[in-house]
């Protein structure tokens, strides 16, 4: 069941990648992006190491890491601190939910956050 409606999540990002580029279907990054400022770091950390994969935490990451590299592009002005794109070893997930609390700081702190994709 769940693979199915992740091929479903999958395919449906694709068309919609096509027809706007605007429009990103990431659950991962919906969740944090809706309750970044809204619920304390450490219950959103654990929220996401309970519910989510290394998978989907590590494939939303990723996006974002593309995301904000398009937004330097538009702005040189914008300093980002260097996050790995890939983690290995124990305790990944924890250190990808890491990374991309990291991301969400600075956007948060430049004001960029509604500048992502939707």
């Amino acid at each position: 069941m769940f693979r199915n409606c992740l091929n479903i999540v999958k395919a449906i990002n694709q068309v919609n990648m096509v027809a706007n580029g605007e429009l990103v279907l990431s659950d991962v990054l919906c969740f944090v992006k809706n309750k970044y400022v809204k619920a304390p770091g450490k219950q959103l950390k654990s929220a996401l190491v309970d519910f989510y994969s290394v998978e989907l935490v590590s494939e939303a990451k990723v996006r974002l890491l593309s995301d904000i590299e398009a937004l330097k592009a538009s702005d040189t002005s914008v300093k980002f601190p260097h996050v790995p794109q890939r983690r290995a070893g124990e305790d990944r997930i924890v250190r990808e939910i890491g990374d991309t609390f990291t991301l969400f700081r600075h956007l948060d702190e430049q004001k960029l956050v509604e500048s992502l994709p939707r």
